[in-house]
């Protein structure tokens, strides 16, 4: 395995986000690798739905913010964003 490419740190993630129960797992092999890459969007907006879920929204409209910046001319990140703001109303 490549540890520093973010590519299969991504997929690692998410695999263990889909096969384990702990939500914390994939967040950890996010946040090693991000000192050297803080703009892989794709990460950013799984981490800021993983916030999200566990009612760190603070944190979860951080990073899609920085979502937001990196693809201005995306749909994606307008539609997580929203997605996030909506959930956090009917709080």
């Amino acid at each position: 395995m490549y540890p520093k490419d973010k590519h299969v740190l991504y997929l690692a993630g998410n695999w263990l986000m889909l096969e384990d129960s702990d939500e914390h797992a994939p967040r950890k092999s996010w946040r090693k690798r991000w000192p050297s890459d803080k703009k892989f969007p794709a990460a950013l907006n799984d981490l800021a739905y993983l916030y999200a879920r566990n009612r760190q929204f603070d944190k979860a409209f951080t990073d899609m913010d920085r979502y937001v910046v990196l693809l201005p001319n995306e749909p994606n990140p307008q539609d997580s964003y929203g997605r996030t703001a909506s959930h956090v109303r009917k709080l």
